[in-house]
């Protein structure tokens, strides 16, 4: 059979993506076309009920008429909290990783290009509105985004994550990097900091004549799959090496049988891909994903 590996590297660099998959690519998802199989994520309990955003495509719309797009075409992967404090919003993809004769993928990457921001007050359906009649905003109002992995091989179920810590309380910047140490589906409380993780991101401010000016970034998340630990993390030009770091996954509730695990359904191979975005403050907050990627490395 061809690999077409070569071919789709090729493709993704001709198009001005920086992204740079391990042996095997597991999925390519471009928005320009569809939400490429990601849906809302929820978590069912009255205390979530109305905590949850949407997830669709997104042109990016400006304050004026028109749009931003994405970064390389037309539509991007949105992510929208409502506008409730703390309130937070989560996308999956549910795929699954091949097992055979014993042996898994060893390490798998996720790289995607991403914007996040708020939205400015005073906005309406009707976007022919003043730039300096509008209510300024501030990355204050965004505390966080996060990258997971829910996985289930033959031994357990596992949940590592990365999330970009940027404001707590209203005012107080973070602006580090933090790691999921372990069990399954991590609200924003389960992270630690991951040591040298701190990194401010470019955030370009509102203005009076432009209340909101996204800008895009990349980001790399390397987890070894065999020793159920991490590996490395890459935001721009900052690598942070993540080697040290491991994750404490969850036993299943059932022994191993034939090679399957039953652990609260029939999940064995679970392999999902979740982004999240938190707000800060009663404003909405946005992860925009412009791609991404998924490749994995193999015995």
């Amino acid at each position: 059979m061809e690999d077409l590996n070569p071919m789709i590297k090729s493709e993704l660099h001709s198009k001005g993506r920086p992204f740079h998959p391990m042996d095997r690519i597991i999925l390519v998802d471009e928005f320009d076309e569809s939400r490429c199989g990601w849906y809302g994520h929820h978590i069912t309990g009255d205390e979530f009920e109305n905590d949850w955003g949407v997830i669709c495509r997104s042109t990016m719309p400006t304050h004026w008429w028109g749009s931003y797009g994405s970064q390389s075409g037309h539509h991007s992967l949105k992510l929208a909290t409502v506008p409730e404090k703390s309130a937070l919003t989560r996308a999956i993809k549910r795929i699954t990783m091949p097992y055979h004769d014993g042996q898994w993928y060893t390490g798998l990457r996720f790289e995607m290009v991403f914007a996040y921001h708020e939205q400015p007050r005073g906005t309406t359906v009707d976007t022919n509105v003043r730039p300096e009649k509008q209510e300024l905003t501030g990355e204050h109002n965004v505390r966080g985004f996060s990258v997971e992995f829910d996985i289930h091989d033959i031994e357990n179920r596992w949940w590592p994550a990365v999330r970009y810590f940027n404001f707590s309380n209203g005012n107080e910047a973070e602006q580090k990097w933090q790691y999921h140490m372990g069990g399954v589906d991590p609200m924003m409380d389960d992270f630690a900091d991951i040591p040298d993780g701190d990194q401010k991101l470019c955030w370009n401010s509102p203005n009076d004549s432009v209340p909101w000016k996204p800008n895009w970034h990349y980001l790399r998340f390397d987890i070894d799959v065999e020793d159920k630990s991490y590996n490395e993390l890459q935001c721009n030009n900052n690598v942070i090496d993540m080697r040290d770091l491991s994750h404490t996954g969850a036993p299943p509730s059932n022994p191993p049988d034939d090679d399957r695990v039953i652990y609260g359904g029939d999940i064995f191979g679970l392999l999902n891909p979740i982004l999240s975005i938190q707000t800060n403050t009663d404003t909405r907050s946005f992860l925009f994903v412009d791609s991404l990627v998924l490749s994995a490395e193999v015995a």
